[in-house]
């Protein structure tokens, strides 16, 4: 069964903050290529050396676990960038978290590429809010008054649609490769309730 009109790049970042932090940086991107059938045909990770990393990366090296040698080590961003590009091509890309993952890797100077939707909100679609996401927290920063329940987690969507961790988790690839196997889930059950 075809689930995709085309090829598909699922990507994920890791980074040293949030988009909306000018200082942000991608210090890891990863991709997992799906064919039209939702098959995977090939796979794409980089750590990365950006040019701004001091100690506000701190609690970002914590949670996912890269080492400042690693990063030290790794190409700088132009080149990661191009290698990504140039195995990419012009295939349309998604990622769990598209608000995210999106202005990041622009940051990074990857700009041009075709989206499609974002696998979190298609996720939200699908599990809604009874039973399965966060009560909302008016304390927390994405709090929306108005709205019960949080974006879910790329974990509680895994559990959600049966697709389990990768490991390591908070590591590009393997939350790329998650992220990927709820895109094809969805895409299932999508075409399986038309």
């Amino acid at each position: 069964m075809t689930l995709f009109r085309a090829p598909i790049i699922v990507l994920d970042t890791e980074t040293t903050g949030f988009p909306s932090h000018h200082w942000a940086r991608v210090i890891e991107i990863a991709g997992v290529k799906l064919d039209e059938d939702g098959e995977t045909v090939g796979s794409f990770s980089s750590v990365v050396r950006p040019d701004i990393l001091d100690g506000r990366a701190d609690k970002a090296l914590e949670i996912n676990q890269i080492t400042r040698d690693e990063i030290a080590a790794a190409r700088p961003t132009e080149e990661v960038a191009a290698l990504f590009r140039a195995w990419g091509g012009a295939t349309y890309l998604t990622a769990f978290n598209v608000a995210f993952d999106m202005p990041m890797i622009e940051r990074m100077g990857l700009t041009g590429h075709p989206w499609a939707s974002c696998i979190m909100e298609r996720s939200m679609a699908i599990m809604g809010p009874a039973g399965v996401l966060r009560q909302a927290d008016p304390t927390h920063p994405r709090y929306e008054p108005g709205r019960p329940w949080l974006w879910p987690s790329l974990a509680a969507a895994g559990e959600f649609f049966g697709v389990p961790p990768c490991e390591p988790a908070h590591r590009a690839l393997s939350d790329a490769r998650r992220a990927a196997g709820i895109a094809v889930a969805i895409r299932r059950r999508m075409l399986g309730a038309a």
